[in-house]
């Protein structure tokens, strides 16, 4: 299939950026390019002239969710979705290869580009390669750090619910931003208004809405409420011509039309919901000052919110702990993921319990919108249990925040609120 991709996107190519089925086009449906504007690049390619394509492309182009300001969350799967079923429609129909299908890049197995993707001037892969990536990813390292990671099939549910970010949300600021930020760089797949560009872009989507696929398959639901179901999307279809696609039209594989060959093991929606469904939330330590985060590892202290929210670290029994992150933003793209760990011991940094990973993907001004602060939710408890690390071996009021590769200059990136909070669950506390 990626020799057919390759050819799909070599024609692409050739056609010209007011078509809709160019391969320009299909990049600035998730967002125009950062170097430029909607209306500029409107004005290049259609000038004062109006008709149905620049009408088309007036509603598609930067029409990414949740990017935009205003934009529900909550579509980010099913707008990438059916962005997906269209655009293969088009590869489809510019390739000639009916029976094309998208593949899709699983780098929680294997983190290391495909060879086809790296091969600059090749008469037929060099059309998959682009320079713009880290130069490590274009020679074969692997993208497949901590932060490349299957928490989010943690959640049971698709909203947000008491402290919880939900599926949806997980995924959409755990894996898939660490993706981006990964293969890189501020010119293409590191920031939302390059990202399209890259022909690697899709595969990664098409692999994020397998893991949608799996959490479904593993009995999770999708919301079925008319604020959900009914939000309508613009994308053109096969021929050009514009189609109208809703979220619930495409919330179901049966209904879309397609399957995945494999999908992922998820863990039990019972057990899931025994350790996430939240009864009570009671914050216990809280950071005094703004995270700064830098090139070199950062702690953050946090102050215990009373003698009683102390003692209650003695008293867990089954409830768990989390450590909350609010105003998670950057002025420019820090290139770069942060690892986050508690404190064990007289360990170095890296050396105590992992709890998750930020990345600044969707946490930074785009355009002339300024950044929208993201939330991240990490289980403390489930941390230990993976390290095998004993409660009373950390020190729960402090936590690292290691950068994985260089921090861009002028990025300062920051957290304004880092919180220890207890959550009671169903099965007790």
């Amino acid at each position: 299939m990626l020799e057919a991709y390759a050819k799909g996107v070599a024609g692409m190519k050739a056609l010209s950026g007011a078509d809709p089925k160019s391969w320009v086009f299909q990049w600035y449906t998730h967002w125009v390019r950062g170097d430029s504007d909607k209306l500029i690049e409107l004005a290049n390619f259609f000038g004062d002239t109006d008709n149905p394509a620049k009408d088309l492309a007036n509603l598609m182009w930067s029409s990414c969710q949740p990017h935009g300001s205003g934009m529900n969350p909550y579509n980010f799967l099913p707008w990438h979705r059916a962005c997906l079923q269209y655009f293969e429609e088009i590869v489809r129909h510019v390739s000639g290869v009916e029976e094309f299908t998208l593949p899709y890049w699983d780098y929680t197995v294997d983190g290391v580009l495909p060879e086809e993707f790296r091969r600059p001037g090749d008469p037929v892969w060099g059309v998959l390669y682009v320079d713009e990536r880290r130069a490590s990813v274009n020679t074969g390292a692997s993208i497949a750090t901590a932060a490349v990671n299957l928490n989010a099939f943690r959640n049971p549910g698709y909203y947000e619910s008491a402290t919880r970010l939900g599926f949806n949300n997980e995924i959409d600021g755990g894996i898939h931003g660490a993706v981006h930020v990964n293969v890189g760089t501020t010119q293409n797949m590191g920031s939302v208004d390059f990202a399209g560009r890259d022909p690697i872009f899709w595969l990664h989507h098409c692999n994020i809405d397998r893991l949608w696929a799996a959490w479904n398959q593993a009995g999770r639901a999708n919301p079925t409420d008319a604020g959900w179901t009914d939000v309508k999307h613009v994308f053109a279809d096969k021929d050009g011509n514009r189609v109208e696609a809703t979220n619930g039209k495409v919330s179901n594989l049966t209904d879309v039309g397609y399957s995945y060959d494999t999908l992922p093991p998820v863990p039990s929606a019972q057990a899931a919901e025994l350790t996430v469904i939240a009864q009570a939330v009671q914050p216990l330590a809280r950071n005094a000052e703004t995270v700064k985060l830098g090139q070199d590892v950062t702690t953050a202290s946090l102050a215990p919110l009373s003698p009683a929210a102390t003692a209650t670290l003695g008293a867990l029994g089954d409830a768990r702990l989390l450590l909350v992150m609010d105003g998670v933003t950057a002025s420019a793209q820090p290139g770069t993921v942060f690892d986050v760990y508690g404190k064990v011991g007289s360990n170095s940094p890296d050396k105590g319990v992992y709890l998750g990973s930020v990345n600044f993907f969707d946490a930074v001004p785009l355009g002339q919108q300024a950044a929208k602060p993201k939330r991240l939710v990490f289980d403390v408890t489930d941390a230990l249990g993976q390290a095998n690390v004993q409660l009373t071996q950390i020190d729960v009021f402090t936590y690292y925040f290691v950068p994985v590769d260089p921090v861009a200059a002028g990025s300062d990136p920051v957290i304004q609120r880092v919180e220890l909070v207890r959550e009671t669950a169903p099965s007790g506390g």
